[in-house]
């Protein structure tokens, strides 16, 4: 009954009372509430606008929404009667927390769950993210939260994922993390056919989305330009540092959540199998949609036909091929956040440039202003600029500046002197080659103003590349995986090695040129290539720590771990604890000088022969050894050396093994 205690507001503790006394009363939404845990999360669902009161509208509403979304009989009742009203009839377009249509039995199809630290707000069931996802999430979300304890815990954790102690992650140092993280937390089990590997199968189902989660958090910290001590052209925005630590767990566990709905649609159900071609077809989101409305974004939340699904479909479908990549379904899931100006959209707002590497833009057609979280607010485009705006600035930059607009050979010249006017040019100048390899002559990246067949010209690709291997990220993707373009992005900067996909970092040339420049780039080499010795030769004779990323045998490897050391002496750390104490730093005694002599004579005879190879070789490439520099000549010193060190020691081997199958 009403007495002096009803106050016309509910609070948890009233609801966390009373709730079995309302389970009899026939709502869908209060029916086969199970104990207090359940009855707190259906509390949180009433309570939409998280004031920790439910009054009378927010309890109307919670069970009028679950009734129309079960389609029960009260239920097409009250949308009768919300179809007269357009207002009411707008509202009801919105998603109902917790609940979808359904067909057949009436039951919640799967349970809304409390918000985490940062806002992410999944479900679970059907509808809901799965199993796989909350076991992913529970390993790295004690690093998001803005406490005392999680500053401890992230300072310990850094230390792991920054194994050379440099205040910098690399891409993969993160990944060398994460897969550390998941398999201490899940470890092996079983035996034989019973032996199951939980914390790897993990790691590899989400890969996918590491390298989102990276350039976000890395884009995060003001890049003041400089390039790193030590490197040649790495900038802050290419490493994660402490600052950045923080976002980077919280990025992880929001791009995990987005694949993990990517995974679910792509292929027609949950978790990654045959089915699974990494994009999504029209006909597979049509009958996969509705598995997906239960994962809490914004973009997703309010599928409730057919009718929105194809509206969803078209804005997804950014650039009409007709299939959705991932990249693509995370920039829509991305944009609604932040347009919505939900908690999810300030942090993911909060990186420096937005997106990967680049200024956020809404989708078509939309626009919006943005909350930057503490960075302040930041302009959104509103979209690619129309051919008329962009032939009416074309003009007027054109007018003030003397040149004819008409004229490609002025208006390359214009170009070259100021490549952002590309951007500005009709659709006729864009599309011309010479005004295109003109601004992309003096500026790479502004490959992404030419025009769409100009984007796909090796010609054009290669002038930009050769330019900034930044232009690498500006053009497609069948474009990076050219060897010539790949081996010109990747003699610039490592970091490059990123951008050219696992066809670039199998190929032995390719990646030949990338540890010639830096040698720590075998890092990001596929790992075949980490287990070849001549490979490693290169790659430890430029770079001597780049012999923490060889396989385990070769930092057994007398030649490699020599050849290392020899260049950089701190690469001793990196290599295997028995060549360590077999190999000590200071003094030998008689009979290992005598060894080292005889060994020295047989490493010289192999280093004669490979020299003369080396020349031959250089020769038939047209090169002069005469005019190389002081530091390739340098390099190619040490790498002949090693190499006949190896060739010594093996035929060496070989005899001793030839010696004992001799012997009685």
């Amino acid at each position: 009954g009403r007495d002096a205690n009803d106050d016309k507001r509910i609070e948890e503790d009233e609801f966390l009372k009373g709730y079995k006394g309302v389970a009899r009363h026939g709502f869908v939404a209060l029916d086969n509430i199970e104990g207090k845990k359940q009855a707190k999360e259906v509390f949180a669902s009433m309570d939409d606008n998280g004031g920790g009161k439910v009054l009378l509208d927010e309890w109307c509403t919670f069970i009028k929404n679950a009734e129309i979304a079960a389609d029960t009989q009260i239920g097409k009742l009250l949308a009768a009667e919300m179809a007269k009203d357009p207002a009411m009839e707008a509202l009801s377009n919105q998603s109902p927390s917790g609940v979808e249509s359904v067909d057949g039995p009436v039951e919640p199809k799967y349970k809304s769950l409390p918000a985490n630290s940062f806002g992410l707000h999944m479900g679970k069931g059907k509808l809901g993210a799965s199993k796989d996802f909350f076991d992913f999430q529970k390993c790295f979300e004690p690093l998001c939260a803005e406490s005392e304890e999680a500053e401890k815990l992230r300072e310990e954790q850094f230390k792991l994922a920054d194994p050379n102690g440099n205040g910098l992650c690399s891409l993969a140092e993160l990944e060398g993390f994460v897969k550390a993280s998941l398999q201490a937390k899940y470890p092996n089990t079983g035996k034989g056919k019973d032996f199951k590997t939980p914390g790897q199968d993990l790691f590899k189902a989400y890969r996918p989305c590491y390298i989102r989660a990276f350039k976000d958090a890395a884009d995060y910290a003001k890049d003041d330009g400089k390039v790193i001590t030590g490197t040649k052209t790495a900038k802050q925005d290419d490493f994660v540092d402490f600052s950045e630590f923080r976002l980077f767990n919280q990025y992880l566990v929001i791009y995990a959540a987005m694949f993990d709905g990517f995974a679910k649609v792509d292929g027609g159900g949950a978790g990654r199998d045959a089915g699974d071609d990494k994009r999504i077809e029209l006909s597979e989101w049509m009958k996969g949609y509705k598995g997906v409305t239960g994962y809490g974004f914004q973009a997703l939340s309010g599928l409730n036909d057919k009718a929105a699904a194809n509206t969803a479909w078209a804005k997804m479908d950014d650039n009409g091929g007709g299939i959705v990549l991932l990249d693509e379904w995370c920039e829509f899931i991305k944009a609604a956040e932040i347009l919505s100006g939900t908690a999810l959209g300030t942090l993911l707002a909060a990186d420096e440039a937005g997106g990967v590497g680049q200024v956020w833009s809404a989708p078509k057609k939309v626009e919006a202003k943005v909350k930057a979280g503490n960075k302040g607010p930041r302009r959104v485009s509103a979209g690619k600029p129309s051919a008329s705006k962009r032939a009416e600035w074309a003009a007027k930059a054109q007018g003030k500046a003397g040149v004819n607009a008409e004229d490609p050979m002025e208006v390359a010249k214009t170009v070259a002197e100021k490549p952002d006017l590309l951007e500005r040019c009709s659709d006729e100048m864009r599309e011309n080659k010479e005004v295109v390899l003109a601004a992309v002559s003096a500026d790479g990246p502004c490959v992404k103003f030419a025009g769409p067949a100009l984007r796909f010209d090796k010609e054009v690709c290669l002038a930009a590349v050769l330019q900034s291997w930044r232009a690498l990220q500006a053009i497609p993707k069948p474009m990076r995986a050219d060897k010539d373009i790949a081996k010109a992005a990747v003699s610039q900067d490592m970091v490059a090695c990123l951008h050219i996909g696992s066809s670039g970092t199998k190929d032995r040339e390719v990646m030949l040129a990338a540890v010639r420049n830096d040698g720590r780039a075998i890092q990001y080499a596929h790992h075949s290539l980490k287990a070849d010795v001549d490979f490693a030769i290169e790659a430890v004779a430029q770079a001597g720590i780049a012999l923490q990323f060889c396989s385990e045998k070769l930092r057994d490897t007398d030649a490699v771990c020599q050849c290392a050391t020899e260049q950089d002496p701190r690469a001793r750390k990196y290599a295997s604890a028995e060549w360590q104490r077999e190999n000590p730093p200071l003094g030998t005694s008689m009979d290992e000088e005598l060894d080292l002599k005889k060994q020295q004579k047989a490493r010289r005879a192999s280093y004669l022969a490979l020299r003369s190879q080396f020349e031959e070789e250089e020769l038939a490439a047209g090169v002069d050894p005469a005019k190389l520099s002081e530091a390739s000549r340098a390099h190619r010193e040490r790498v002949i050396a090693a190499r006949a060190h190896a060739r010594a020691d093996a035929e060496e081997e070989s005899r001793q093994v030839g010696q004992a199958a001799e012997s009685p």
